[in-house]
């Protein structure tokens, strides 16, 4: 996962740069290997979660973007 607050005006803008490693987005199967799968995948980003009832106890969005991992599956080292 990554983390780093920052602290934005209320109405402002911030540019954030994160790195998203390949085992950020890797799944573990059943069997214990590790892979990264092909297809379309969320990034949630904001201080709650993306959910209902967080939306309703915060009053606050959070933000979603959708981008598409390309390829074969790959195994890659736990």
């Amino acid at each position: 996962m990554a983390f780093k607050r920052v602290q934005v005006e209320s109405g402002g803008e911030s540019r954030v740069r994160i790195c998203i490693r390949a085992r950020d987005l890797a799944v573990i199967r059943q069997d214990g290997t590790c892979v990264l799968e092909p297809g379309m995948f969320k990034l949630y980003v904001g201080g709650s979660q993306p959910d209902e009832v967080s939306r309703r106890l915060t009053d606050e969005a959070v933000w979603e973007g959708c981008f598409e991992m390309a390829g074969e599956e790959t195994e890659i080292p736990y």
